[in-house]
């Protein structure tokens, strides 16, 4: 059985601000592709250590961010916090964003281009066994966050489209789909391989209001009415922003474990995180303690209102 994605209450009609809003609100761990990536980073390490033995573990501990204890380290592994802030647990939220609801990112996105995030996505369930790894709700909900992204990106380039896509991107139940290309008369005709006219697939979702044309230009963290001075800032997944109250004692703590920096001023650590791939930064959580965070958005803020943050 095909998995389906829950209804996200919006229609076509909806902006850039109301949709990111609505994604934030909708998406959690059932949802949430890099679920997927503890089993198979866990599975990697397995075959890693069967090759090279024992001796291969510190490489993989320190490769993943491990600093825990030897005898803890297979829990570290499957901890599923940390894949969020992983390239391929950014790239799925960004895909999700775009299949779903239409989001899409500025041509380089927090992790690469989207044709880049696309294709390590696709490579990521077509070369692995998938099936063989994972329980079958996490390997289909793998596999349909993919292809609802895959099926809206070849709509946007005037391609024909899986019929699956069409099913997620329309909100309804494959068997439905499955009607429409069948007989000798489909509503929705397909090509040689399968898949669906680009020009009947674009007239059938203009009739489905759940289905949300894709939004070109900046995404929708960047939109912002009556900003006197703007300022664009990273953004992690949990919502935390990076604002002049994350300071610690001698200055702000950036960058990957291992390879972080203090640096005093503000705007030189904002400067320094945009030229990081992934922006990184240590932030105290709801119980004091500080912990590194990973950008997956970047925000356009006003200075003023920025500067407020922390200080109520």
């Amino acid at each position: 059985m095909m998995f389906e994605f829950r209804t996200h209450g919006l229609t076509a009609d909806a902006d850039a601000r109301t949709r990111s809003d609505a994604f934030g609100e909708w998406f959690d761990a059932d949802v949430d592709p890099s679920t997927a990536l503890p089993t198979i980073v866990q599975h990697l390490c397995d075959g890693f250590l069967l090759i090279l033995g024992e001796q291969a573990k510190p490489h993989l501990c320190a490769m993943l961010g491990i600093d825990e204890p030897e005898n803890s380290w297979e829990d570290a592994v499957n901890d599923g916090s940390r894949y969020l802030e992983y390239t391929m647990g950014q790239t799925f939220t960004e895909l999700l964003a775009f299949g779903l609801f239409g989001i899409r990112h500025e041509e380089q996105g927090v992790v690469g281009s989207f044709d880049e995030c696309l294709a390590r996505a696709e490579r990521l369930v077509s070369v692995y066994p998938i099936d063989l790894w994972l329980d079958a709700h996490t390997a289909d909900l793998l596999r349909a966050a993919v292809r609802a992204a895959a099926g809206r990106a070849a709509l946007d380039r005037g391609e024909n489209v899986q019929p699956e896509a069409l099913a997620h991107l329309g909100g309804v139940k494959f068997s439905r789909i499955r009607n429409m290309i069948s007989g000798a008369s489909p509503d929705l005709p397909r090509d040689a391989a399968g898949l669906v006219h680009h020009e009947a697939a674009a007239a059938w979702l203009a009739t489905r209001d759940v289905f949300l044309p894709t939004i070109q230009g900046e995404h929708p963290g960047h939109i912002a009415e009556d900003i006197e001075e703007p300022i664009f800032v990273p953004v992690a997944r949990d919502g935390s922003i990076f604002h002049p109250a994350v300071k610690r004692e001698g200055g702000y703590q950036i960058g990957a474990k291992g390879e972080e920096q203090m640096v005093e001023d503000f705007d030189e650590a904002l400067q320094e995180l945009s030229r990081q791939a992934t922006p990184r930064w240590r932030r105290p959580n709801e119980n004091g303690n500080w912990g590194i965070v990973a950008g997956v958005e970047w925000r356009r803020m006003d200075r003023a209102a920025l500067e407020a943050l922390g200080t109520s």
